[in-house]
């Protein structure tokens, strides 16, 4: 499965078994995607983590309607855009 910044599923073990869940709706053809890295972590800390395990730079872009801030990732409404 590949990485993606803004995954569509995350893996979890559950006893001798691995599952895989969705965290949005996945389209059908769509890629199934999922985080190398804690999507909690910073980005920036997640890229270097990226280049330095798996060799690749993630280039992901946030939507417009939302702001870094920290370790926050905090949406806009409508209004305060």
């Amino acid at each position: 499965m590949n990485h993606c910044c803004d995954p569509s599923a995350f893996v979890f073990h559950e006893g001798k078994e691995i599952r895989v869940r969705s965290l949005k709706l996945i389209r059908a053809g769509e890629e199934i995607t999922q985080s190398y890295f804690d999507v909690d972590v910073d980005v920036l800390v997640r890229q270097k983590g990226l280049q330095e395990k798996y060799f690749f730079f993630c280039e992901f872009r946030y939507p417009l309607n939302r702001i870094i801030i920290g370790l926050l990732l905090i949406p806009l409404s409508r209004q305060q855009m």
